[in-house]
This record gives C-alpha cells, sequence and structure tokens, in this order.
C-alpha cells in the first residue's frame, strides 16, 4: 500500500495498527530448523553426548533463539507464544483421510467421472497402495492429490470418448496404469468392432489403415 501511495503521490501516510486483539498464526515446513534444534541441544550437553538424542530432535523442542537463528525477526517470535508441532501422517491417517473425507480427493474423482456419465469406484487395496505410495511424497494430505493425479491423469482423458460406462481403480490400476488402461482400451475396442458387421468392419479397418499412411 505505501508502494502505490509512493507512485501516486510521491509520499505515503504512516499507519499504526493495534495487534492487541489479532491473532498471528504462522504455519510451515520450517526446512532445517530440526538441525538449529538439534545444534543446540549438541552444545548445551556437558560431557559424552549420545548420538540418538540429537538425532531424535523434533519441532516440540524448539526455543525461541532457535527461531531467530532460523531467520525470524525477535520482535515477530514474541507474537508466537504457543507453539505446536504436527507429526507426518502416516499411511493409516492417509487412509482414512483419502476414504473416510467427504471432500476428499478420491471423491472428487468420483464427482469428476460421474460428468463424463462414468461410475467410477476404488477396491480397498487400490485405496491402501494410493496412501502407502503418498506417505513416501512426505507432503501429508497433498500426496494424495499426488498419487491420484499420476494414476488417473490418462484415464480421465481417454474413457469418455469410449463407451464405457463403469470404470473400478484396483490395484493393478495403481501399480501400472498405462498398462491397464491400453488393457482396457483394447477390450472396448473388439467389443464395440463385434457391434458392426463384417463390411463395416473391414471399411473402418481400411480407414485406419490410410490414415496410418498419410
Amino acid at each position: 500500500q505505501a508502494l502505490l501511495e509512493v507512485q501516486k503521490k510521491g509520499t505515503f501516510e504512516k499507519t499504526t495498527l493495534n495487534t492487541k486483539y489479532v491473532l498471528f498464526i504462522v504455519s510451515g515446513a520450517f526446512t532445517n530448523l530440526d538441525k538449529i534444534i538439534a545444534k543446540r541441544l549438541a552444545c548445551s550437553v556437558i560431557g559424552f553426548q549420545n548420538k540418538h538424542t540429537v538425532s531424535s530432535v523434533d519441532f516440540n523442542q524448539v526455543k525461541t533463539q532457535d527461531l531467530i537463528e532460523f531467520g525470524l525477526e525477535p520482535e515477530f517470535v514474541g507474537r508466537l507464544p504457543v507453539r505446536v508441532s504436527c507429526h507426518p501422517l502416516d499411511k493409516d491417517a492417509l487412509i482414512k483421510i483419502l476414504t473416510e473425507k467427504e471432500s476428499s480427493i478420491k471423491e472428487q474423482y468420483v464427482r469428476i467421472f460421474s460428468g463424463y456419465g462414468i461410475e467410477l469406484s476404488f477396491t480397498q487395496d487400490a485405496c491402501e497402495l494410493i496412501a502407502e505410495l503418498a506417505a513416501l511424497e512426505e507432503t501429508g494430505a497433498r500426496g494424495l492429490v499426488t498419487i491420484c493425479e499420476s494414476i488417473l491423469r490418462d484415464f480421465r482423458f481417454e474413457l469418455p470418448s469410449t463407451s464405457i460406462s463403469k470404470f473400478c481403480v484396483s490395484k493393478e490400476v495403481v501399480v501400472n496404469p498405462k498398462k491397464e488402461l491400453k488393457k482396457i482400451l483394447a477390450e472396448v475396442g473388439k467389443a464395440e468392432v463385434a457391434q458392426h458387421s463384417p463390411e463395416v468392419v473391414r471399411e473402418i479397418a481400411e480407414i485406419k489403415k490410410h490414415f496410418a499412411q498419410q
């Protein structure tokens, strides 16, 4: 705002904000903050240091001096009296997020495919594998989005142009989505060809051959 005022007027008026009733919430990954904490703990120990103690440090042990060394202004750190650390989501937690939340990424894809006239479902072992792969991403619930998108992206673009009305995401689909998509499209192609007379099938084959040559 000050920058805009300077550009328009050549000067700006200072404003004062009373922060008495303002709640500051700071969240993030705070990458490498654990190393700063571990360094402080190692330096504060007299005598022999157990390596396991330092290596198992977590954000619950953070102090004001750690946040300042991390790069936060001392005046700002003073506004953060309550500090809470979150543990990484494990496979079981991710399965619950994927299968029990109404707005989960799984339900979002169900609605997307429904818009194409396709009934989408997931097997339990597919959900477990998706959660397991998402846990390896180490990005929390966002990992579920990453994994589901990598699995279903091609299905989302290919299946609407076919006669498929139902599609089940199985463990095999999660393991090798491209292979399973190719198999499904081949089966659909055979079913559609079977509906036509031999003359139409030959004509379609000639058109495809001509198209490939061109």
